[in-house]
């Protein structure tokens, strides 16, 4: 994915997160709202209206899967407009059950999160998650 738009078509774009799991899931948000950022992108909170909502997602246990799931859910119907994507171990394990969920249009694992950007800058749907990858973290 080589798409670049400069930070002047981004602007007035709007990017929230919803970030779940461990301090690694949080840096990882971080870093990604940095090159959103960097891109033109205005980082907004997850409670305000967006374009695009990143969900950084955890599967460590069953409830916090079902946490996301619900989370999804309500971002649907809170944000029906919004486009969405996902990154995270949940991603990464279980693309195919989170590809389907209302307004998701991205998925992508372990080894290509951070060419978020470039995906949602490319307006491509995509699932990209390479299922040998069991390594979560940078």
């Amino acid at each position: 994915m080589q798409v670049k738009q400069s930070g002047r078509e981004n602007r007035g774009r709007r990017v929230a997160f919803r970030t779940f799991g461990c301090k690694l899931n949080q840096a990882e948000s971080a870093m990604l709202a940095a090159q959103f950022e960097r891109r033109g992108w205005t980082v907004v909170r997850p409670d305000e209206e967006a374009d695009v909502v990143v969900v950084n997602t955890c599967a460590v246990t069953a409830r916090s899967e079902a946490k996301i799931r619900q989370a999804l859910r309500r971002l649907a119907r809170e944000q029906p407009d919004a486009e969405v994507a996902l990154v995270g171990c949940l991603s990464q394990l279980r693309p195919e059950a989170l590809k389907d969920f209302p307004n998701v249009r991205w998925v992508l694992g372990s080894d290509t999160k951070f060419e978020l950007p470039e995906a949602v800058e490319s307006g491509e749907p995509a699932l990209e998650v390479d299922p040998q990858v069991r390594q979560f973290h940078s």
